[in-house]
């Protein structure tokens, strides 16, 4: 096994940081690395890592605010914004003028100076968010996210140790460990406000 592309730590960093030498668990902690850091993008609803999002669809809700998925939203390349030009579902769509709103980059809103109209995916977006950071080289220190890496090494250093000891963890599937790492969360203030403050509630 290898880390995903997006995960939120290393294995070099994690050891540093669990006080692990030696190769022979590399494996495991890929594996755990990987359940840990899907587990909290669950948890916060949120993709860290720079990603690439094309069409992403929208519902019109007679509002001038449409919500991104995803953000921080990265201002380059600029964001597009697309209106579908038929009332039925087919994929033809005229492009909105960037002249015709805002994007609030930071919190991941767009803002337009007239109404979206009421209508089932009637608009896309293409956008990239996210932030800039490949871990090895430029870490989430970096870009203001330690809290969220202490959360991912905390998580992969009890549930490391809880396997040792524990059979039952032992053996648990890759999609069933959320259920350890819940638990662990709602025992520890310090690791809850990290997941609160990540988590967005609009």
């Amino acid at each position: 096994m290898s880390l995903v592309a997006y995960a939120l730590t290393t294995v070099a960093r994690f050891k540093v940081y669990a006080g692990i030498s030696g190769s022979s668990d590399d494996a495991i902690i890929e594996s755990i690395i990987n359940s840990v850091t899907d587990f909290v993008e669950r948890k916060t609803q949120r993709r860290f890592k720079k990603t690439n999002y094309t069409a992403e669809l929208h519902d019109g809700e007679n509002s001038n605010i449409i919500l991104l998925k995803e953000y921080p939203v990265i201002s380059s390349p600029a964001v597009i914004l697309y209106e579908r030009d038929s009332s039925i579902n087919q994929n033809t769509w005229d492009t909105i003028n960037a002249e015709d709103y805002f994007v609030d980059y930071e919190e991941g809103i767009i803002r337009a100076q007239f109404h979206f109209a009421r209508g089932i995916q009637n608009y896309k977006v293409n956008y990239w968010a996210g932030y800039d950071i490949d871990t090895a080289n430029k870490t989430l220190d970096l870009v203001g996210l330690s809290d969220l890496e202490l959360l991912v090494w905390e998580l992969s250093k009890i549930f490391y140790l809880k396997r040792k000891t524990d059979t039952t963890i032992k053996q648990l599937r890759l999609g069933d460990r959320s259920i350890v790492y819940d638990r662990i969360i709602s025992e520890n203030d310090h690791l809850q406000s990290i997941v609160d403050k990540f988590i967005r509630y609009v």
